[in-house]
């Protein structure tokens, strides 16, 4: 099956402001 990449995972790394 085909999944998409889609982080919904919001707090779990501080990499340099991630998806703002």
């Amino acid at each position: 099956m085909k999944r998409t990449y889609q982080p919904h995972n919001r707090r779990r790394r501080r990499s340099h402001g991630f998806r703002r």
